[in-house]
């Protein structure tokens, strides 16, 4: 939808959100729900080891959620070292 603001002389855009356009979101982006879920609590706690207690989840899961994620988005996000 374009708007067209007579006292400024802009044009402005709104843009709504609607229910398809969300559920087109969700469903195409649903399989990195899981790894962005582990990625924000890695980010949070500062760690895997911590990630892990807070999610309730082995460590193979966490990483395998994490990895999942990295490969979707082309790139590492978190650098991995041994402690």
């Amino acid at each position: 939808m374009i708007i067209l603001d007579i006292k400024n002389n802009v044009v402005k855009r709104k843009y709504f959100v609607n229910y398809i356009n969300i559920f087109y979101i969700l469903r195409r982006y649903s399989m990195y729900f899981p790894g962005i879920e582990a990625f924000l609590a890695i980010v949070r706690t500062g760690s895997i080891s911590k990630a892990v207690d807070l999610l309730h989840l082995s460590q193979a899961t966490v990483s395998y959620r994490l990895k999942t994620l990295e490969q979707g988005m082309g790139g590492l996000l978190v650098e991995r070292r041994k402690a």
